[in-house]
């Protein structure tokens, strides 16, 4: 199993080449089908995107609940690479989306997470 160390210097390298992957694969549409046709969505609801990558569920999330005329409680993603959320940044600026609040956390240290992500 790779230490933490690798898996950051691999997605630091990579975020590009996996972001190219899921696209191509077409990825982010079907999550965000599925999402729209979900019943599990509403306007209360508090999402909490661990391991967030660049941002395909977060982003097919919030545009799912844009397709159903919701607006989520909060939207909070996190990953462990900087690079990562780098790229979702660039993804969430270009849509002009800021509902979205990103942080680096690493999801094996949960008592360094934000205390209203409980």
């Amino acid at each position: 199993m790779a230490n933490t160390a690798d898996v950051v210097r691999f997605f630091t390298a990579k975020h590009d080449v996996y972001d190219r992957f899921i696209q191509w694969v077409e990825y982010p549409h079907g999550l965000r089908a599925f999402l729209e046709r979900s019943h599990l969505l509403r306007s209360d609801l508090r999402v909490l995107d661990a391991g967030c990558g660049t941002g395909a569920l977060t982003i097919a999330l919030y545009e799912a609940f844009e397709r159903k005329s919701m607006t989520p409680k909060t939207v909070d993603a996190f990953d462990l690479t900087p690079a990562m959320l780098h790229h979702l940044h660039e993804k969430l600026r270009r849509r002009g989306i800021s509902l979205i609040t990103t942080t680096q956390a690493n999801v094996l240290q949960l008592d360094q997470l934000p205390p209203n992500w409980n």
